[in-house]
């Protein structure tokens, strides 16, 4: 259930919009969210984030400031802001393409050291059973039971559930970036 203040500011967002000349699709790209995103908030269907809200309050300022207008020098400073935070979310779309190329190779290493180490401790039963019998047999034993445990461990940290684990922060990073990159597009 909305709170008075919630169904205040909509109304408020609403009746502002509608008396100067900005469309939702206006007001969506100055908020950088999408314009169903500001339908649904003044129908009551949806929160706008924190951010967006931030901005209102700036936008809703500045009219009420001057009658319900924008003057050019406060349109200029809401331009001013609406580059900034373009610029900030077009370093958050470069970090997260950094990110996610960090993810696919890390994902790459893991299948290739998993399948490695799936071919060593699959050639490890051969080899003890061709071991010379002797002071050098039993180093070499010593030493492929080492390498066995060690694959063992290599096998654990680059399990199929690990990759599947990073393949699923790599799905997120792709979902956050297409966001950003559409609200950049706008």
């Amino acid at each position: 259930m909305l709170t008075k203040s919630a169904k205040h500011n909509r109304t408020v967002m609403k009746r502002n919009r509608e008396r100067n000349p900005l469309t939702q699709r206006q007001l969506a790209q100055y908020l950088l969210v999408s314009h169903g995103k500001i339908a649904m908030y003044e129908t009551g269907g949806r929160f706008l984030p924190r951010e967006a809200m931030q901005k209102l309050a700036r936008l809703e300022t500045a009219l009420a400031k001057n009658d319900g207008t924008l003057t050019a020098s406060a349109q200029q400073q809401l331009q001013e802001i609406s580059v900034k935070e373009k610029k900030a979310l077009q370093q958050e779309v470069d970090e997260l393409t950094y990110q996610l190329i960090k993810t696919a190779r890390k994902i790459e290493r893991m299948q290739k050291k998993y399948s490695k180490a799936m071919q060593v401790l699959q050639a490890i039963p051969a080899l003890l059973q061709s071991l010379v019998p002797g002071e050098q047999g039993e180093y070499d034993k010593l030493w492929l039971q080492v390498t066995e445990a060690d694959m063992l461990q290599k096998l654990v940290e680059n399990s199929p559930g690990m990759q599947q684990k990073l393949k699923l922060h790599k799905e997120t990073l792709e979902f956050q970036l297409s966001g950003l990159r559409s609200l950049l597009a706008d």
